[in-house]
């Protein structure tokens, strides 16, 4: 198990097989080529969900007395200057999934208004619109990539008019996007070229924000970024630095988990006909099936976390400032915790899965996700029909088909 290649395109199709063998032979397994834990049981991925000894901000090191140092010893200057977008990326402060309390704890406060209940059910319509428009233009197409012409512009298209952007601007945004997300993966990042790419992304969204956040600043809408500009105006809660961070934050996580979900999810009832079948037959049935969609292919794989004191889990000692992933993925297939996970069972409950964490990061999106599953699927999979090989992308991070090719036809009316 030390071997197995987290980049691998074989992984990427299939993780299950090796999170398997992790659980039963190394549940917290140190992978020497990416230097972090990978924790795969159930039990162990949750109790370090809610240990405060397992943070998100990088702990400083000490000092021979195990006294915290002042700062870490800046490294041996190189002769060259660091590129611009990595310089940019630098100057941007830590967004919610980067932060421990108190910020995460503010920024929290600050971003939940936009995702309560009511307002979350009040997009209902909205989603139901985008699909079905999104059905009809693949039916006029005939064979369409069901990621490119659905599962992508549905949550894009929320999230980015719930924060304020123009809707002409979705696909800079997903090239921006995925190739951003693509360099955060440790996995991907020994490949030449990916880390540089990404930071030029980052930094490309960034110039864009921080020209939208300025125009709000004289021209607030009654959007998102608007609201968040008001904030910093009137209470000084949010610098401007954490409103443009904040908003990257949303507009990256905010359709990238979703589109898996859609996409992912969409695969996984076209592969299994007969269950499909009987929860189209029964639409009061889907949230209960969007949750085992979510449990069965979690778009976001693990989720990474620092050490902040030494601490054992599951037999093992994990030293302070060493990394560590919970594995989401493998924890929801864990058989001592799901009978028979390898399975699907539309109708399973209890479903108690991860695939949104939990703790203080449990997901701020999850009500949103949830809504655009249980109206989208249903709009789209009674006229789909798959039609070649599901390409899935690379990294361990995210978890999403690149294309399925499908064939749509038009709905009855």
């Amino acid at each position: 198990m030390a071997a197995f290649d987290p980049a691998s395109s074989a992984f990427a199709a299939d993780p299950y097989p090796v999170y398997a063998e992790l659980r039963a032979h190394s549940p917290v397994h140190y992978l020497e080529s990416v230097q972090w834990w990978w924790v795969t049981r159930y039990r162990d991925v949750v109790q370090a969900l809610g240990d405060r000894r397992f943070g998100k901000v990088e702990p400083r090191p000490v000092d021979g007395t195990g006294a915290a140092a002042a700062g870490r010893t800046p490294p041996a200057a190189t002769g060259s200057a660091p590129p611009p977008a990595y310089r940019r990326l630098t100057e941007m402060p830590p967004h919610m999934l980067e932060s421990d309390p108190p910020t995460h704890t503010r920024l929290r406060a600050l971003v939940s208004r936009a995702f309560t209940p009511a307002v979350v059910e009040s997009l209902r319509p909205r989603v139901a619109e985008l699909a079905a428009a999104a059905v009809a233009r693949m039916a006029e197409m005939g064979e369409a990539d069901l990621v490119r012409d659905f599962a992508f512009p549905i949550p894009v298209t929320i999230i980015a008019e719930l924060l304020g952007v123009p809707a002409e601007d979705q696909d800079r945004f997903r090239e921006w996007s995925n190739t951003f997300v693509r360099a955060l993966d440790v996995t991907q990042q020994r490949i030449p070229g990916v880390r540089e790419a990404g930071m030029a992304a980052a930094a490309a969204l960034i110039e864009y924000l921080e020209a939208l956040v300025a125009e709000r600043r004289t021209r607030p809408r009654s959007d998102l970024i608007s609201g968040l500009v008001a904030a910093h105006e009137t209470t000084d809660r949010l610098s401007l630095g954490e409103i443009v961070a904040t908003a990257q934050l949303l507009l990256v996580a905010g359709h990238e988990t979703t589109t898996g979900l859609l996409g992912g999810g969409a695969l996984s009832l076209l592969r299994h006909p007969d269950q499909l079948a009987a929860v189209l037959e029964r639409p009061e049935g889907w949230p209960v099936a969007v949750e085992e969609l979510l449990r069965y292919e979690s778009p976001v794989q693990r989720f990474n976390r620092f050490v902040l004191d030494d601490v054992e889990l599951g037999g093992r000692v994990l030293r302070r400032g060493e990394r560590l992933s919970l594995v989401f993925a493998s924890a929801n297939r864990d058989p001592d915790a799901f009978e028979d996970p390898d399975r699907l069972d539309l109708g399973r409950t209890p479903n108690r899965h991860v695939a949104f964490g939990g703790g203080i990061h449990y997901c701020l999106g999850a009500p949103l996700a949830r809504l655009e599953a249980q109206v989208a699927f249903p709009a789209l999979l009674p006229y789909v029909e798959w039609v070649g090989e599901p390409v899935w992308r690379p990294g361990a991070v995210l978890r999403g088909l690149q294309a399925l090719p499908v064939r749509v036809r038009r709905p009855t009316p």
